[in-house]
């Protein structure tokens, strides 16, 4: 995904899935299979989820969904994937998941070459990254608001997002952009 760093941790919601749902997801988490493979025990997460009115488990299945349709080039489908899980975060009042929602969406609306609608996603998501304390999400939207005002051809906005930006990446460890 364009904006995303997938070198830092995910931040995990508040919420957590039941033990059932749970065991589904760490099936489909299996590091040895492909998004091919993945996809139909997510889908079978996602039906249990639905199932047993596990609504954090089926937020982070719609989310987990999102991440590989996104991963295999098909960002309007995780975007489809992601607002169907938002009201669903939003409902459970998980601040976490909603920020990571936001700006999963954003960074997908950028990778469709979209970047009036990623603003707004990420412009969303910084006060509730900020909120629940995730300094690391807090840095990629601020940096994803900087490359995205540049799409916009605004650069001279750009700059203060950027700047904001790098205090927090240092003060998280992150070094790769020196």
């Amino acid at each position: 995904c364009g904006l995303a760093t997938n070198t830092w941790p995910q931040v995990k919601p508040i919420n957590k899935p039941t033990s059932a749902v749970q065991s589904l997801l760490d099936a489909a988490a299996a590091t040895n299979l492909t998004w091919k493979e993945r996809l139909p025990k997510l889908v079978e997460a996602l039906a249990e989820s639905i199932r047993i009115k596990d609504r954090a488990g089926e937020t982070q299945v719609l989310l987990l969904e999102g991440e590989g349709f996104d991963d295999a080039g098909e960002p309007q489908r995780a975007v489809q994937c992601y607002e169907r899980a938002l009201p669903i975060a939003r409902e459970a009042r998980d601040a976490v998941a909603e920020a990571s929602l936001l700006f999963k969406i954003g960074s997908a609306y950028n990778d469709q070459n979209q970047p009036q609608r990623a603003f707004d996603y990420l412009e969303l998501a910084l006060p509730l990254q900020r909120q629940t304390g995730d300094r690391v999400g807090e840095a990629d939207s601020l940096n994803g608001l900087g490359a995205v005002c540049i799409l916009l051809g605004q650069p001279q906005r750009a700059m203060p997002y950027f700047e904001k930006a790098l205090p927090i990446r240092e003060a998280v460890g992150d070094r790769k952009d020196r």
